[in-house]
């Protein structure tokens, strides 16, 4: 994501968002059927499948002020930008990332040419779909990325129990996405502290199926980790120090309790039996 571009355009006020539709307003004669079209590689990809968008015409108008390209979707979850060549032409590879919703997403591109002026591409609708149940491999980890939970969990646990895994090497206060695949779940979004530590906790959820799984470390400023992670059938609890000692200190003391009762049952009838 691009911060220039995401600061240009809200300072400019060239992205207007109206209801179920992105509507990009870089110049007033600009309309949807005048729009060049931008070329798109394909309208069908998968979670985290690369996908082009390429286009002409984007050239600087304004000696003081450089062009720009950019795609976005109309939810804000994609914001890519490049500057143009000389001749204005461009290309922008993309991806939607792994917790988007399936489904269609309209996208608009946009050339910003000058100061509240530059012109829209026409929109089109992406296809998106889940991911396929591979994931990246280990030699794709960021280098210096690495686990270091402690006795604080083990590497396996059962559905429904709760699970904490402390990753480090990410970038100071990076938002990290954990997905567990191979059937691509959402687990939780995290920060990593100031050091690049990130400590997820979540319940693992219920109805996973028994066996190996992977789970996947996605940080906003591009850092990426997997590892993986047994899920037994049930029965098997977590060491997690957090656990909750209501129950068996409620026993204890009942314990406790009625064994002192039957002392004083006991000492009364032999203090009744000595009287006799």
């Amino acid at each position: 994501m691009s911060r220039t571009t995401t600061t240009r355009l809200a300072t400019a006020g060239m992205l207007t968002l109206t209801a179920g539709l992105a509507g990009l307003v870089l110049a007033p004669s600009a309309s949807a059927a005048d729009a060049p079209a931008a070329d798109v590689s394909t309208t069908t990809v998968a979670q985290g499948e690369k996908f082009t968008v390429s286009g002409t015409g984007c050239v600087q108008v304004d000696p003081d002020y450089d062009p720009l390209a950019f795609i976005m979707s109309e939810n804000g979850e994609i914001v890519e930008d490049v500057a143009p060549a000389a001749n204005g032409s461009w290309s922008i590879t993309a991806s939607f990332p792994a917790d988007t919703p399936a489904g269609e997403i309209l996208m608009v591109a946009g050339c910003d040419q000058a100061y509240m002026d530059g012109f829209p591409y026409q929109e089109w609708t992406m296809t998106v779909g889940k991911a396929a149940g591979a994931v990246r491999g280990v030699e794709a980890n960021t280098p210096g990325t690495k686990s270091v939970t402690t006795d604080k969990t083990t590497t396996s646990s059962a559905p429904g129990q709760k699970v904490v895994r402390v990753i480090a090497g990410f970038q100071p206060h990076e938002w990290v996405t954990l997905t567990m695949h191979s059937t691509p779940t959402v687990v939780g979004k995290f920060q990593a502290d100031a050091n690049g530590v990130v400590t997820a906790e979540f319940t693992l959820p219920a109805g996973t199926p028994a066996g190996t799984h992977t789970f996947v470390y996605e940080g906003d400023a591009g850092t990426y980790f997997q590892e993986t992670f047994t899920v037994t059938a049930g029965g098997k609890k977590l060491a997690y120090t957090g656990a909750d000692m209501t129950v068996p200190l409620t026993l204890g003391l009942g314990l406790v309790a009625a064994g002192a009762g039957a002392l004083v049952v006991s000492r009364r009838k032999t203090a009744g039996a000595t009287q006799a």
